[in-house]
């Protein structure tokens, strides 16, 4: 059997990429985008899931503040994605994709707090090597 996305989740977001073990969709958020990794498994739980089947996840956050620091945190609380590597330039992100250190990175633009805070919605910036 053929596996797919719920049709409920892929109508309420955007699907950035597939990777060989799992989908990375953007959930439509008004004020804060939400990353869902979905992986192409029978298993309910992701405690379960063999670290090979977890995103490892590279981090460029130019904002630098404690907003984007518990963003990426509850980005990576649940064990889907994995921060393997925290980058202080945009041009660190390309070779670390290419040797495969990484699946993805994220960047975390300046002003993303000021923008949270004042109530607008917020970008961020996938890079994926899928």
């Amino acid at each position: 059997m053929a596996f797919d996305i719920d049709p409920v989740l892929r109508k309420d977001c955007h699907l950035l990429g597939r990777f060989r073990y799992a989908y990375l969709l953007l959930y439509r958020h008004r004020s804060i985008p939400w990353f869902i990794l979905v992986p192409e498994t029978s298993e309910t739980e992701v405690v379960e899931l063999p670290h090979d089947d977890q995103l490892e996840l590279a981090v460029l956050d130019l904002d630098r503040t404690a907003l984007s620091r518990d963003y990426l945190a509850s980005l990576t609380n649940n064990q889907d994605l994995v921060l393997v590597r925290t980058v202080h330039r945009y041009d660190e992100i390309l070779p670390a994709l290419i040797t495969g250190e990484v699946d993805a990175a994220l960047v975390i633009p300046p002003g993303f707090a000021d923008t949270v805070n004042g109530g607008q919605p917020a970008q961020v910036q996938a890079v994926i090597d899928g």
